[in-house]
This record gives C-alpha cells, sequence and structure tokens, in this order.
C-alpha cells in the first residue's frame, strides 16, 4: 500500500511539473514592443558593480529610452561609483547618483529605495526598479510599460531566467543544480506567487508608485520586493505577469556564491512566504520519492508497474529540462554544449539528481541569520531584521 501510494506521488509530482513546463514552453512568445510614451525612471541599487558593464550595454540599447537613471549607493567609496562614473556617459539618458547610507533595522536594499522614493516628483510619470545582475534584451521596457500604458495592469513585472554560460569558468554541480531549481521554479504554476513582484525587473505608474509608500513600506523590511507585494496586494493594485519578460540572467560569482545566493533565496522564502518554501520542499521531496522506489525495485519487493514509474519519471524530467534548453534559447541564451547535456541528464535522472538539491534545501530550514552583500542580518519572528555585521560596500562578508 505505501509502495502504492509513493508510486502515484511520484507520477503525479512528475506529471505536474512537465504539464506546467511546457505549457509554459509553447506559451511563450516575444509580442511586438510597442511604443510606449510612458518614459520611465529606472532606479537601481548596487554595490560592486561587477556586472554594470553588461547592464549598461543593455541599458544603452533599449527601443525605448527612459528619462533617466537614478542610481543609489551606500557610500561614495563603493567600488561601484567608480565603475557607473566611467560608463554614464554611455548611456543616451542623464544618470543621476545617490548615497543613501546605512540602517541597520532593515535590509540595505530597501534603505537604497527609501532614498530613491525621495527622488520621484510629479516629472516621472512611470517607475522601474530593476537588478544589477538582469542583461535586458533591447525590448525590455516596451514590453514592460506597455501593459501601464494601455491601462491593463497597474504594476509589470517580469522573472529571472538564470544562464550557465561563463567564459573560462566552467559550471559546477551546485550552479547545475541551482540552475535547474530556479528554471523550474520560473516555468512552474505560479498559484499564490502569481501577484509577486520582482524586484529585478518591476514597472509601475507614478501613482501606484506613491500609493505603495516606500518609506513606510520598507522601512523594517528585508526582502523588499515581497514587502512591496504584500503592501500590492492590500493595495488591490492589478499586478501583471508578462511572460515574455523571463528575463537572461548570466551567472555571477564562483561556486561558493551561487550556494550563498540560492540558500539566501530559499531562506527568505521561509521566513517570509513559509506557505511556497513548504510547497517547493514537498515537490523536491516527492521527486526524491523515486529513490527507495528504485531501490524497493532492485531488491524484487517494489510492485510490477515500479519501474514503469521509474521510467515515467525520467521521460517527464528529460521532457522537462528539454523545455528549460527551448526556453533557453527562444529568450536568446546560449549554453555551452557540456552544460546543456548536463541539465539534460539532471532531468533524465530525477531520482538520482534530486538529493542534490537537498543541501540547498536543509540549509535554509533552520536559522534566522540571513547574509545579503556585504551585510549579515538576523530576522526577528516578527520578520524585522538586525544589522549582525557589515563588510565595506562592494566587499563579502567573510
Amino acid at each position: 500500500m505505501l509502495a502504492s501510494v509513493v508510486l502515484a506521488g511520484v507520477v503525479l509530482a512528475g506529471a505536474l511539473a512537465l504539464l506546467a513546463g511546457n505549457a509554459f514552453f509553447l506559451l511563450l512568445w516575444r509580442p511586438v514592443a510597442a511604443q510606449a510614451q510612458l518614459r520611465p525612471t529606472l532606479v537601481l541599487a548596487v554595490t560592486g558593480g561587477t556586472t554594470l558593464p553588461r547592464l549598461f550595454a543593455g541599458l544603452a540599447a533599449q527601443r525605448l529610452r527612459p528619462r533617466r537613471l537614478l542610481v543609489v549607493l551606500e557610500a561614495a567609496s563603493d567600488p561601484a561609483a567608480a565603475v557607473v562614473a566611467r560608463l554614464a556617459p554611455s548611456l543616451p539618458f542623464p544618470v543621476e547618483v545617490l548615497t543613501c547610507g546605512t540602517n541597520d533595522g532593515r535590509g540595505q536594499k530597501s534603505t537604497a529605495l527609501i532614498a530613491a522614493a525621495g527622488h520621484i516628483g510629479p516629472a516621472d510619470a512611470a517607475v522601474v526598479l530593476l537588478d544589477a545582475d538582469i542583461a535586458p534584451p533591447p525590448d525590455w521596457l516596451g514590453l514592460l510599460l506597455a501593459p501601464l500604458e494601455n491601462g491593463r495592469a497597474d504594476v509589470v513585472t517580469g522573472g529571472r531566467w538564470h544562464g550557465l554560460a561563463s567564459p573560462g569558468r566552467p559550471a559546477g554541480w551546485r550552479r547545475h543544480v541551482m540552475v535547474w531549481l530556479e528554471r523550474s521554479i520560473a516555468l512552474g504554476p505560479r498559484l499564490g506567487a502569481r501577484r509577486v513582484f520582482w524586484g529585478g525587473s518591476t514597472a509601475m505608474l507614478a501613482a501606484s508608485f506613491r500609493a505603495l509608500d516606500l518609506p513606510r513600506t520598507l522601512d523594517r523590511a528585508l526582502a523588499d520586493d515581497l514587502a512591496l507585494s504584500a503592501a500590492g496586494q492590500r493595495l488591490g493594485l492589478r499586478v501583471l505577469v508578462r511572460r515574455a519578460l523571463l528575463l537572461p540572467t548570466p551567472p555571477e560569482g564562483d561556486e561558493a556564491g551561487v550556494a550563498a545566493f540560492e540558500k539566501r533565496q530559499m531562506q527568505l522564502l521561509r521566513l517570509y512566504c513559509p506557505w511556497l518554501w513548504l510547497a517547493l520542499a514537498g515537490l523536491l521531496l516527492a521527486e526524491m520519492a523515486g529513490l527507495p522506489l528504485l531501490a524497493l525495485a532492485l531488491a524484487g519487493l517494489a510492485p510490477p508497474l515500479a519501474w514503469a514509474a521509474l521510467a515515467a519519471q525520467c521521460l517527464a524530467g528529460l521532457a522537462r529540462a528539454l523545455a528549460h534548453d527551448g526556453v533557453t534559447r527562444r529568450l536568446g541564451l546560449r549554453d555551452p554544449p557540456a552544460a546543456r547535456l548536463v541539465q539534460l541528464a539532471l532531468g533524465a535522472l530525477r531520482p538520482l539528481a534530486a538529493p542534490l538539491a537537498l543541501p540547498m534545501l536543509l540549509g535554509s530550514a533552520v536559522g534566522r541569520r540571513v547574509r545579503w552583500r556585504h551585510v549579515e542580518y538576523e530576522v526577528a519572528a516578527d520578520g524585522r531584521p538586525r544589522v549582525l555585521r557589515r563588510a565595506a560596500p562592494g566587499q563579502e562578508i567573510a
């Protein structure tokens, strides 16, 4: 009986993931970017600046020209300041640099966005929040702003699509597992997360930006996008998640940095969206259920359909991997041939590959300390953070 329940769970989990991923791939299309009249102000909180050359090149190529770019730094000593000064002349629109200082009772990015909010005025018709590690295609702003201009939404947001190509740095197993997980989440059903903003690419009308009241909403917030999403839901803002706005995000950092990134993402989910963390954990454990099924089959103790169920799970995983690869190519990214083979293998060998993600899940399951760039926080039971340690801007906590 137990084996039959496990068998049903394995098949159901694989089928749902396969259906969601391939439906997403088939529906993914890039509409013609409308020539919107809205010229948004871009708001970028950044430290370090290693990815800024790629970002600025993408911004310079936008078909819809923004009004200006607000860059917010913690301090003028941040290495990003010199990078911005060097790259700003390459942009066909003004760049303004602000310094926001620090506040030990909230996340550094929240402090930066609060500072930027004080510089949004009557001349700003729309605001776009973006991250420094995205690689926006030329039609990004047009696609992001068009639904605001035609009245379909108050807020438009996209999603992240992780890449694997990194010159001279082959991807290790941590990066491969993280990319598989992130791509699976991006292609999965959004369910309760359908109104969640992504801070890496979110546009809103100035009226919506003012209604969100960043100085109040982010005053004690660590996860800025989750706090803004909750405020948007309370206000009843219409949020549109555009399938065409999965943004290529090439890899950054070494394998240790990848592990730290994924741990932080999962920690923030557990601390601020525990139901979503539990759902992801449940899906991962359902895929891992194939392992005992495989052991029972090899021992001759499993039901006769066990091998068929395992084969179905592997085929479903391979189909998901092919959908990942198809979306990657449709978005203009090119994974190296060896990396593509590894990703296909991760899909085809789901019962054996799923446990590789277990350390990421377990690492986020306990504790309330979160490391984010050069700051380490502790999150209280009510969700309020406080700074425990802070390195110099552009550095990482040792």
